[in-house]
């Protein structure tokens, strides 16, 4: 079909700006077209019979044209039969003349070539009749909704808008819930329309990149909206003021990354960035100044937010979360509370904590001085206030957010959500209730003969019940927070949300740690209100039972940690075990000593170990022999001690003993002796046999096996000295008989007729006799060396 290319005037199809609902005419929309004559839902259902294939090139496309006879079963008529209203007209380049020669007529229904292969690829047995005046090329923005803003260009939006009909998309009028924003510019009220309905917002590029990908049937347009999205800092020229030197670093380079620019002077900003309260600066036209919480939350949302809901504070507010060191306060403070710094604080607490309507009576205090007394329970309700407040800072400005966020896009799996905030909600419970209770008998019906000490002892089996789980797991949930802190997600929410005023500066993994403190700050405060207590009063002797029963808490606490560290390290040393029975895993073992030794001529018992390097692990109560294993990566040891540094392990959801590690493990299982098993341990001291060592087992079928055993490369005889000590120790309480290191010396094995008789003399007699011969070997080597060195010297001398 022939034709001349029309003006760039006619390029486009007429459209006009139509006014959204809240009188933005900030966007463009197609004209309403004429469907009296066909329902939308008559138009879906009807399918293309017949197709005129425009141009020269695609009637020889034979793969087009098998399709379409082929597949869907449809008349190819010639470029002349034009009359027929349901003919649909396919050409291949929407930017060619043959395009504009065919859709000079807007009421032509046209197609390209991508849309009858996609369909076929998807396994369509018909096309669906397009409608008049709504051209489509391909379906890669098929269901997309777009709003475009008229920063754009008004020419720009015409464009825009035609190419995303073609692409099988909608054009919107505002943005709602599903459209996604195209925009020049991150900030106007299409922006922050965008914002708030959290759809995504991208550049004019994203549109024409689609469009170049439109013959490829695979593409679809959400494909590659990262590449194109607007990012919050875009034009802006960002100023940092009162930030230390490692901030300002990160900061920079989170501002590169999202298309902002660092300057080094105020007048130069956009946006001026303050840690804290600063001094007062004078802003020019268009300069925001904003606290870093817009920062970090721009950076999280990925949206330039409103500037104004980000205001710098002129001065500390009293209400915020006070330091993160909870310290009982010194003498001359306490003294220096009055009154009035007691309400003051009332007041403040008030606006986080919940109280009944009988909470709020006015307290009954004298005017009288105020006694020691009663300021220590004043300290203690407003540490226990802003402990309580530190807790309730976890979960309102950290886990729920994340709840919210992974409903969404998950940002920490349900396992890391528990590992690091599961425990403390319980803990906020039972601290609501003792806040609740020091509230009523300290601030609203305060007499010197209340009983402060029975509210703890009333709440010690509740505070059994929350302490000793969170102390338990606090090392891993540190370090899973440290883990989690290396996903940009979560590293980007944790910084937006510790910027929030109400942190005051503190961390996430500085309020974590207010649990670890808070016992102890509590017996504290309790041996101090005892101090300052009459005897004679009846909450003298409650308040000592609390003292007693909180620190039985505490104790309990760090037992039960102990003993996870201490099973955790045993786990942690025979997942390294190859073969090793699983029923031999037990959290009642402890790991005392191990040891690394080579195996010498023994006795029958041990003739598989011979030549080989094993090591011994000495539990509470059996000793563990294995086989170091060929290829496997020795690990660092100390040459002069048989038990590494301890360190603090951790015992976490994810450690799994029957899991196979990754690498060989070093080890391989050789079996296990019961510590009364241990007959005798000696040292030999003979000329010769320095560094071995017999180890005696009874073997109650063959009798006592001796093994002859030196220390690996790897220790020092005072190591396995050490080691020896410790098996001895081990073995006299599971055999309830005495049992030292014993030594072999020259006496023994040249003139104790009973030792040379025994297995173990004639063992040792080889090694030593061959040491020895080895050793005068070496010396009349070196005797020859030297003469040889001396007959030089002479001959020398001599010329």
């Amino acid at each position: 079909m022939e034709g001349n290319f029309p003006e760039h005037s006619l390029r486009f199809r007429t459209a006009k700006m139509l006014p959204p609902a809240d009188g933005d005419n900030d966007f463009l929309l197609p004209p309403k077209e004429d469907m009296s004559g066909l329902s939308r839902k008559n138009a879906i259902k009807r399918l293309v019979t017949k197709v005129c294939l425009v141009g020269d090139e695609l009637p020889k496309d034979q793969q087009l044209v098998t399709l379409l006879k082929g597949h869907f079963n449809v008349e190819i008529v010639p470029d002349n039969t034009v009359s027929d209203p349901d003919i649909v007209f396919v050409v291949k380049d929407f930017d060619s003349p043959d395009y504009y020669s065919v859709n000079h007529d807007q009421n032509n229904r046209i197609i390209g070539p991508a849309i009858i292969r996609e369909m076929a690829a998807r396994g369509k047995d018909g096309l669906a009749l397009p409608r008049p005046k709504r051209p489509i090329f391909c379906l890669a923005m098929e269901g997309v909704k777009i709003c475009i803003s008229n920063s754009c260009g008004t020419e720009e939006c015409h464009r825009l808008t035609e190419l995303v009909g073609f692409m099988g998309g909608s054009v919107a009028p505002k943005v709602k819930c599903q459209e996604i924003l195209v925009t020049a510019k991150n900030h106007g009220l299409s922006y922050k329309n965008a914002e708030e309905s959290n759809r995504p917002v991208v550049r004019p590029s994203w549109i024409r990149s689609c469009w170049d990908r439109r013959n490829d049937i695979s593409f679809k347009a959400e494909k590659i909206m990262d590449q194109h999205r607007v990012f919050p800092f875009e034009g802006l020229h960002l100023f940092f003021s009162g930030f230390k030197h490692s901030e300002i670093t990160e900061m920079t380079e989170q501002t590169i990354r999202n298309r902002g620019t660092v300057v080094y002077s105020e007048r130069e900003a956009s946006h001026i960035i303050v840690e804290g309260v600063s001094e007062r600066i004078d802003l020019v036209e268009n300069q925001y100044k904003v606290t870093k919480e817009w920062f970090w939350r721009s950076i999280d949302r990925g949206y330039r937010l409103e500037e104004a809901k980000f205001p710098i504070a002129r001065k500390r507010r009293s209400e915020h979360l006070v330091d993160i060191v909870e310290e009982p306060l010194n003498k001359s403070s306490r003294n220096n509370l009055s009154k009035d710094s007691f309400e003051n604080l009332e007041n403040s607490n008030a606006s986080v904590l919940e109280y009944s309507s009988d909470d709020l009576d006015k307290p009954t205090t004298s005017s009288k001085p105020l006694d020691k007394r009663y300021l220590v329970c004043l300290e203690m309700l407003e540490t226990e206030e802003n402990y309580l407040r530190a807790l309730q800072l976890i979960v309102e400005l950290f886990k729920k957010p994340l709840e919210e966020r992974n409903a969404e896009s998950e940002i920490l799996t349900k396992s890391e959500m528990t590992q690091i905030f599961g425990k403390i909600p319980p803990l906020i419970q039972t601290h609501s209730n003792i806040a609740r209770a020091l509230r009523i008998q300290i601030k609203q019906k305060w007499k010197t003969e209340n009983l402060i000490g029975k509210i703890w002892t009333d709440f010690h089996a509740d505070l059994l019940k929350v302490y000793p789980p969170f102390l338990n797991s606090y090392d891993t949930s540190k370090e899973m927070l440290v883990e989690c802190d290396r996903k940009p997600k979560f590293h980007n929410f944790l910084k937006a949300a510790e910027s929030h005023p109400a942190c005051e500066r503190n961390t996430l993994k500085d309020l974590l740690i207010r649990p670890v403190q808070r016992l102890g700050s509590v017996i504290n405060l309790l041996k101090d209100l005892l101090k300052h207590t009459n005897k004679k009063n009846p909450d003298y002797e409650f308040i000592k039972q609390a003292r007693e029963y909180v620190d039985d808490v505490l104790r309990r606490s760090n037992e039960n940690r102990r003993q996870t560290d201490t099973y955790a390290e045993l786990l942690e040393v025979l997942r390294d075990i190859h073969g090793l029975p699983t029923e031999m895993v037990s959290s009642s073992h402890q790991k005392l000593a191990q040891i690394e030794l080579n195996v010498l001529p023994s006795g029958n018992a041990w003739k598989d170990l011979k030549g080989r390097t094993i090591c011994l692990f000495v539990l509470t109560d059996y000793l563990l022999i294995t086989k170091l294993r060929h290829g496997a990566t020795n690990l660092p040891m100390n040459l002069n001690a048989t038990q590494r540094s301890s360190k603090s392990f951790t015992l976490s959801r994810s450690m799994s003993f029957v899991a196979p590690p990754k690498k060989k493990k070093k080890y391989k299982y050789w079996g296990q002796l019961s510590l009364s098993c241990i007959r005798k341990i000696e040292k030999v001291t003979v000329n010769g046999g320095d560094g071995l060592y017999v180890l005696t087992v009874r073997d109650y079928v063959a009798g006592d096996e001796p093994m002859i055993v030196q220390p690996s490369n790897d220790y020092s005889t005072d190591g396995i000295d050490d080691f020896l000590n410790i098996l001895c120790t081990q073995a006299r309480v599971h055999s309830n008989r005495e049992l030292n290191i014993e030594t072999i010396d020259d006496n023994d094995f040249h003139r104790n007729p009973q030792f040379r008789d025994s297995e173990v003399y004639q063992l040792l007699r080889k090694k030593i006799v061959d040491s020895q011969q080895a050793r005068r070997t070496t010396a009349s080597q070196k005797s020859l060396e030297d003469l040889h060195v001396l007959e030089s010297l002479g001959s020398a001398q001599h010329q």
